[in-house]
């Protein structure tokens, strides 16, 4: 996302465009330069406001349920999808705010429990949800 104004940005700081990103994202103690990474800026700023809206249960909150339900049905699982597998499960997940929240969650591998998430229940014993089955068996779209 951010490699295109990197290689404008750097030479403006009389730096060479190729320089580690290791060294341009580093910590100053380790001699780095501590620029932002723009890709965990973002998600820790969903992060935070996703946890402060559920937090405060006010109407936004109730809203981010909302949509936390439908992209639970769009799904298909009765597995809440904070805890799938993102990158099995991502083509049925439409590109919204909370898609790329999961999304980021999942490539630190960090784990996200919501109280009031709902999941569709097995309505009999035996019971498994048909998308859990697909992926499964191996099934790729």
């Amino acid at each position: 996302i951010q490699a295109p104004a990197m290689s404008i940005v750097l030479p403006k700081m009389k730096l060479n465009r190729n320089t580690a990103r290791s060294i341009v994202h580093g910590p100053a103690n380790y001699g780095g330069l501590m620029l932002r990474n723009v890709y965990c800026e973002q998600g820790l700023v969903q992060l935070k406001l996703f946890l402060g809206h559920i937090r405060n249960r006010d109407k936004v909150g109730d809203t981010i349920i909302v949509a936390m339900s439908t992209l639970q049905l769009r799904i298909g699982s009765t597995v809440p999808f904070f805890d799938l597998p993102y990158t099995r499960y991502a083509k049925w997940e439409v590109k919204t705010w909370l898609g790329s929240l999961c999304q980021f969650i999942h490539t630190l591998g960090w784990s996200l429990e919501v109280r009031r998430h709902w999941t569709p229940k097995r309505q009999r014993v035996g019971d498994s949800a048909i998308m859990t089955i697909f992926i499964e068996s191996g099934y790729k779209a």
